[in-house]
């Protein structure tokens, strides 16, 4: 079973310090959402643009709370699309399409084409 879990990067908020009569106003919201299922990680990142406050249901930036935020995420962004994503990259690395292969030139031992020296 995947957990899926939200992360925040501590420049996560960027707000309108005045707008109206309000301070503060989140307005946009940088998230990371994790997904992880045993050893296979997963993740997917972008910004979220709030809408226009509503000053009858306000909160002041410094009493918002993480339960809070997730919930406007989840309620603002299409969760299904984002989680099938992020499904999909753990499905990859459990079966994976593709392999890595080494430069078709390069030796077990030397990894970067030699340089030559000018006399």
């Amino acid at each position: 079973m995947i957990n899926y879990t939200w992360q925040f990067p501590t420049d996560a908020f960027e707000v309108y310090p005045i707008e109206g009569n309000l301070e503060n106003v989140v307005k946009y919201i940088k998230w990371i959402r994790n997904a992880e299922e045993d050893e296979y990680k997963a993740s997917n990142s972008a910004t979220f643009i709030c809408g226009e406050p509503d000053p009858d249901n306000f909160t002041p930036y410094d009493q918002l709370t993480i339960s809070q935020v997730e919930s406007w995420l989840e309620s603002g962004l299409n969760m299904q699309i984002i989680d099938a994503a992020l499904e999909k990259m753990i499905e990859d690395q459990k079966l994976p399409k593709t392999e890595t292969l080494p430069n078709p030139w390069a030796t077990p031992e030397l990894e970067e084409a030699p340089v030559e020296e000018e006399p």
